[in-house]
């Protein structure tokens, strides 16, 4: 079971929460943003993405700091997502490249980097959860 927290550059924050031992099997990314939120369930047979009009107003003039937040709650979006296997749409994107001579979307430089990110958190886990900078 591992909890892992990674500060990017740009003050973008990824909190994972992977587990093999978790009897709830899920497949979920949240992605909170400043204006919306975006939530995609792999696991979901339907509405797999949804889209939450979601957030914190911040105002500019208030008396408190209560007054100062205001909580927004609007719509939810859920566009169609393709049921697509997974590892057969990359498989059948690898050969298209191959045969057309066109650059992957992911290509072997984002591959090393994901990498190094697994490397820094295998090093985190033998600290005892210690922090690595990449």
């Amino acid at each position: 079971m591992i909890f892992c927290n990674i500060k990017f550059p740009d003050e973008v924050i990824a909190n994972l929460h992977i587990s093999w031992l978790d009897p709830h099997k899920e497949r979920k990314i949240t992605i909170v943003g400043k204006k919306k939120m975006l939530v995609f369930d792999d696991m979901a047979s339907s509405e797999k993405l949804r889209i939450y009009d979601k957030g914190v107003d911040v105002g500019e003039e208030y008396l408190s700091f209560a007054d100062s937040l205001t909580l927004r709650s609007g719509d939810v979006v859920s566009p169609a997502v393709a049921m697509e296997e997974p590892l057969r749409r990359e498989c059948l994107h690898f050969v298209d490249c191959i045969r057309h001579n066109k650059e992957p979307l992911s290509s072997g430089s984002e591959g090393l980097e994901v990498l190094r990110v697994l490397e820094a958190g295998q090093k985190s886990l033998e600290a005892g959860g210690a922090p690595v900078r990449l």
